[in-house]
């Protein structure tokens, strides 16, 4: 069996903005602000934002509690391909 039959698909998460923007904006604050509500730093946020970082499981959890946004909402998958899906 060749390599490229044994080889996994992996996809790639990461938050959707959109959430950090909807935090951002229910509490009226700027990225330096919510990550120190969260206990992140600025980059960390940056990092979210930009798909570089995923948030931990307790960061989602207090992004939920602050948007009321629902959890299969704040994640996108990527696979190798164009497609992007949201995690249900």
């Amino acid at each position: 069996m060749s390599r490229n039959h044994t080889r996994e698909k992996f996809r790639k998460v990461r938050i959707d903005p959109g959430v950090i923007d909807q935090a951002c904006t229910n509490l009226g604050l700027g990225d330096d602000k919510l990550g120190a509500k969260l206990r992140r730093s600025q980059t960390t946020i940056r990092q979210w934002r930009k798909g570089d970082t995923v948030p931990t499981a307790s960061d989602l959890v207090r992004l939920q509690f602050l948007t009321g946004r629902p959890y299969s909402t704040m994640l996108i998958c990527e696979d190798g391909g164009d497609d992007t899906d949201q995690v249900a």
